[in-house]
């Protein structure tokens, strides 16, 4: 869970001011995304309520299982919409998704290529994930693997074990 800690104005010029400290915030923060923001003001006394909300939400976030029959549904309109580009002149093919763990949300994807995921692309099923199921403050991990196959070219007898 990331946070981070600035202190701005708030009071009757909130509304006026708001909008400036948000974009200095996005500005100054590049490396933080996806965080969960609320404004305080000097005193910690007031809103503390508001505080203890954004972080059982940001946690329900965290520990948020989905379920395997939702996350094909989303994953294959995802890939559908907009389909990987090409590597090496083959086109990435995409088996399965599921989700392995909470805390954070982990996700495994089974492809054919797994090595040549273009990060653009990764990024995009992240976002796709964070619209479809709300993970709005949390980071997400995508996991890229192969699709295992026995081993068809053994022949029989042989002493050398299949690779």
């Amino acid at each position: 869970i990331c946070a981070a800690g600035v202190q701005g104005p708030v009071g009757p010029l909130v509304d006026t001011k708001a909008k400036a400290w948000s974009e200095a915030i996005e500005i100054n923060l590049i490396g933080v995304v996806n965080c969960c923001r609320a404004a305080l003001p000097g005193m910690i006394e007031r809103r503390t309520g508001k505080i203890i909300a954004t972080v059982d939400e940001v946690m329900e976030q965290y520990c948020r299982r989905v379920t395997t029959s939702e996350l094909v549904h989303v994953f294959t309109d995802a890939i559908e919409a907009h389909h990987a580009p090409l590597s090496h002149g083959r086109r990435v093919k995409f088996y399965f998704a599921t989700q392995v763990a909470t805390r954070p949300p982990s996700f495994v994807i089974f492809t054919n290529q797994p090595e040549n995921i273009h990060y653009s692309y990764e990024r995009y099923l992240i976002n796709k994930f964070r619209e479809a199921f709300g993970f709005d403050g949390v980071p997400l991990r995508l996991m890229f693997r192969g699709r295992d196959k026995t081993d068809t070219s053994r022949k029989a007898g042989s002493d050398r074990p299949a690779k």
